[in-house]
């Protein structure tokens, strides 16, 4: 699993930029907190956005901050 900080990172970096957020939309990016995102988040969508944006997230690592 990566680093929390991975998790961090990319929720700053999405809530920065408005073409990520474009491309989450429907996934409540404003609800997420700085390492947290809601339990109805698109998973696959995210980790998707991510990959996309240099960033290398897991089902686990959201799942992750699901509980957080």
């Amino acid at each position: 699993m990566n680093k929390p900080s991975d998790i961090e990172a990319f929720i700053k970096k999405a809530k920065s930029d408005s073409s990520i957020q474009d491309q989450l939309a429907g996934c409540q990016l404003d609800k997420w907190g700085e390492s947290h995102t809601p339990l109805d988040v698109d998973l696959k969508k995210v980790i998707q956005v991510a990959k996309e944006t240099g960033f290398t997230i897991t089902e686990q690592d959201l799942i992750h901050a699901q509980c957080m």
